[in-house]
């Protein structure tokens, strides 16, 4: 594909790319992303376009895949986000009628029970 066809199929391409990736993401920044991540995987890749489908359907198909790609590599981000935001996270208030084991060996009452200390400003 030479530098003017491929100018073309961008400008002829990236809407219905962008809008298939919409669907898939649900998020206009992450599709716009992926979209620009599609043409830029569509350029290197385009010496090997046989022609065998419509270009819509190859590129859709690339799409698909930096989409899937995205998702891996944010699946195995998120353990160490989640294990970092529990540490950080602070404990949930008492639920009515429990007092916890500590509370419960110090001899207090719910009405003596600590309250959580609220940080709002």
């Amino acid at each position: 594909m030479a530098a003017v066809e491929f100018e073309d199929v961008y400008k002829a391409y990236f809407g219905p790319v962008y809008r298939y990736l919409l669907r898939l993401s649900g998020d206009e920044q992450l599709a716009e992303e992926l979209a620009a991540e599609t043409f830029f995987r569509a350029l290197r890749a385009a010496e090997g376009f046989r022609g065998e489908c419509e270009v819509r359907v190859w590129l859709c198909q690339i799409a698909k895949n930096a989409y899937y790609t995205h998702q891996k590599k944010s699946r195995r981000a998120r353990p160490a986000d989640e294990a970092l935001l529990g540490q950080l996270a602070a404990p949930a208030p008492p639920r009515e009628g429990f007092l916890s084991p500590r509370v419960e060996l110090l001899g207090w009452s719910r009405a003596d029970a600590p309250r959580p200390v609220s940080l709002a400003v």
